[in-house]
């Protein structure tokens, strides 16, 4: 309820930090109420189950990047709380004022402030002391390949769920819809300034596809009209 309270100041702190347009910001706020509401509910499922057991592991070190700088640090820490574990926050340096704010909102539905805390270090040293102590006891992570590697090694013995890195394919083949793949590529290359687990970042053409003035015209049309 906070979060959606303070929709318009989360769209324009986006748009100013991190140069979100606003549909996209908007989109963000409400995949970050989604899991506000769904880690609980889920969890609450599990809870009532008379032969499982489970148990808060601890502090969680949450390290989220910069392109989606709200929905997905809100569900690491979401699925944190709603474990019954405390929180470290440690968010993408430029995207800082975004996760602050939207902290306040958890600060403000209830949430101690000793049960989520917000660091932003100011060089990779810190970081490495940080992600290796002893009292963290699971890290979350969405960045490079290489920094899970770095994390991996640096702290050997925490376990790390990362989401990284990769290349995304769109396979056009000559039975397709042109005009449609010509849409949905385009959305999926340029939305979100590119930058996206599940961003066209590389687009396969049949030859008598990839040799079709027509489709190259509508292709061409399509990403300069933008």
């Amino acid at each position: 309820e906070e979060l959606g309270a303070n929709r318009g100041e989360l769209i324009g702190c986006m748009a100013a930090i991190t140069g979100k347009t606003f549909m996209e910001g908007d989109v963000e706020v409400s995949e970050a109420i989604d899991f506000c509401r769904y880690y609980p509910i889920s969890f609450r499922a599990f809870d009532e189950l008379e032969t499982v057991g489970n148990t808060p592991k601890g502090v969680i070190l949450v390290i989220p990047p910069w392109n989606f700088p709200l929905a997905i640090p809100v569900g690491g820490v979401a699925a944190a709380l709603a474990g019954g574990n405390t929180v470290i926050l440690k968010p993408a340096t430029v995207a800082f004022p975004i996760a602050w704010k939207f902290c306040e909102c958890f600060w403000a539905a209830g949430v101690p402030k000793e049960a989520l805390q917000v660091v932003c270090p100011g060089d990779r040293a810190s970081l490495n002391w940080l992600s290796a102590h002893p009292a963290v006891k699971h890290t979350i992570l969405t960045g490079g390949t290489d920094t899970a590697f770095k994390l991996q090694q640096n702290a050997p013995r925490t376990p790390l769920s990362a989401e990284t890195g990769g290349k995304n394919a769109i396979i056009v083949t000559r039975s397709a819809d042109q005009d449609r793949a010509i849409q949905n590529v385009v959305s999926s290359a340029f939305s979100n300034a590119g930058q996206k687990c599940s961003a066209c970042s590389l687009l396969l053409l049949d030859r008598p596809t990839y040799e079709s003035e027509a489709f190259k015209s509508k292709l061409r049309d399509a990403v300069t009209s933008m």
